[in-house]
C-alpha cells in the first residue's frame, strides 16, 4: 500500500513537471527553444534530486552570506560623496590631472576588495562541499553562480537602505566589518 502511494506520488510529480515544461515550451514556436527549456529543467531536477543535506545547507548558507556581502558593498557605495565633494588629498602632481579622493570612494573600493578576497577561499571550500554532496564539478560551479546572484540582490538592498541616510549606511558597513573581524578571528583561534 505504501509503495503504491509512493508510485502514485512519483507519477503525479512527473506528470506535473512534464505539464509545466510542455506548457512553458509551447508558448514558443521554435522547437529548438522547446528542447533547450526541457533540457534546462531536467538538468536542474537532476541536480536537486542528487544533492544531500550538507549540500542544501551549504547552498542556503552561501546564498545568505552572498546577500550580506552585497548589502555591505551597496551600503559602502551609497556613502560615496557626489563629485566635487572630496576629502583627503587634492593636490596636483604637475601631470595635468588632479587626484581628489572621496573617503566614500576609498571605503567602497576597500569593501569591494575585501569581499572579493575573502570570497576566493570561501567559494573554493563551498565547491568542495558541493562535490562531496553529490554534484559533478560542472554542476557545483553552476550552483555557485546561482548563489552569487544573491550578492546582486543584496547590493540593491544595500544601495536602497544607504539612500535612507548616511547613518543607516554607516551602521550597515560597521556591522559588516565587525562580522568580517569576528569570522576571521574565530577561524584563526579555532585552528
Amino acid at each position: 500500500s505504501s509503495s503504491r502511494k509512493r508510485n502514485t506520488i512519483a507519477t503525479i510529480a512527473t506528470t506535473a513537471v512534464t505539464t509545466v515544461t510542455t506548457a512553458t515550451a509551447t508558448t514558443t514556436t521554435d522547437t529548438e527553444n522547446h528542447n533547450q527549456n526541457q533540457g534546462f529543467i531536467h538538468n536542474w531536477i537532476s541536480i536537486i534530486s542528487r544533492l544531500t543535506a550538507p549540500g542544501w545547507l551549504n547552498l542556503a548558507a552561501d546564498s545568505m552570506h552572498n546577500f550580506t556581502d552585497g548589502i555591505a558593498i551597496g551600503a559602502a557605495y551609497s556613502l560615496k560623496k557626489p563629485t566635487g565633494a572630496s576629502v583627503g588629498c587634492s593636490h596636483s602632481h604637475g601631470l595635468g590631472h588632479d587626484h581628489s579622493h572621496s573617503s566614500g570612494d576609498t571605503l567602497a573600493i576597500a569593501m569591494a576588495l575585501s569581499v572579493l578576497l575573502h570570497e576566493i577561499p570561501h567559494e573554493i571550500g563551498d565547491f568542495i562541499v558541493l562535490v562531496k554532496s553529490g554534484l559533478t564539478k560542472a554542476e557545483a560551479i553552476k550552483a555557485q553562480f546561482v548563489t552569487a546572484g544573491a550578492a546582486f540582490v543584496g547590493c540593491i538592498v544595500g544601495l536602497f537602505f544607504g539612500q535612507l541616510g548616511t547613518g543607516v549606511a554607516t551602521i550597515i558597513v560597521a556591522v559588516t566589518a565587525g562580522g568580517f573581524l569576528y569570522i576571521s578571528t574565530v577561524g584563526m583561534l579555532s585552528a
